[in-house]
């Protein structure tokens, strides 16, 4: 086995080569590290989102509740005024009728 010997200038470009993929590297890791703060940033906003939708979304609904209940009591309320009117017509008819043969 024969040994090889390396020149000098060889050896600088070599080390010039070390040198730029160092600084690559360096620039490739502070990217990375931007990258991954954006994505946290990212990831928390779309955790907060589900949140806030929620939150808004939960008065709505009690709301849309709230209303229903009142709608079915209003409902509720309307068949007995109804009845009210048609009970007090009759009555008055009845009255009459009775009132036309006493009479």
């Amino acid at each position: 086995m024969t040994n090889e010997y390396v020149s000098r200038e060889e050896f600088d470009n070599l080390k010039s080569e070390v040198v730029e993929i160092k600084d690559e590297m360096s620039k490739s890791g502070e990217l990375l590290i931007s990258i991954d703060k954006k994505t946290d940033i990212i990831f928390e906003k779309l955790d907060n989102f589900g949140k806030v939708s929620n939150m808004q979304i939960e008065p709505i609904k009690k709301d849309i509740e709230k209303n229903t209940e009142n709608i079915k009591e209003l409902k509720s309320n309307s068949q007995w005024t109804w009845r009210a009117i048609g009970t007090t017509i009759i009555g008055i008819a009845v009255k009459v009728i009775f009132d036309m043969y006493r009479g």
